[in-house]
């Protein structure tokens, strides 16, 4: 079973973003669109998936967002993204981690904040 990540962030999560979480840790590493480009994948140099992420979507005040996570939809926090990774890799979770602090959001991993 996949590793989950979620972002909540005041802005989208946009390619720029994915290239600063990828270069912290490796120049190494690939980033390639997929499922027509409705998600970006980040793939080491062994051609293996680290993370991928979906596209970002506007959530409000109300939507039930905090059922799912400890978290209200607020102006600083109006964008919901998700990600997934190997459970087997802390790699992913700290690419997630970087993009997270690229857009001044906050990582849910599983659910937790990270």
């Amino acid at each position: 079973m996949p590793r989950d990540f979620v972002i909540t962030s005041p802005r989208p999560v946009d390619l720029a973003d994915q290239l600063l979480g990828v270069a912290e840790n490796s120049l190494d590493w690939e980033i390639r669109t997929i499922w027509g480009n409705g998600a970006v994948q980040v793939v080491g140099s062994d051609g293996q998936a680290v993370l991928t992420v979906l596209r970002s979507i506007v959530v409000e005040a109300g939507s039930g967002v905090d059922r799912l996570l400890p978290v209200t939809p607020t102006a600083l926090h109006s964008y919901w993204t998700e990600a997934y990774g190997p459970t087997d890799s802390l790699v992913g979770v700290q690419v997630a981690h970087n993009i997270a602090k690229a857009v001044g959001g906050e990582l849910f991993v599983n659910g937790v904040p990270a």
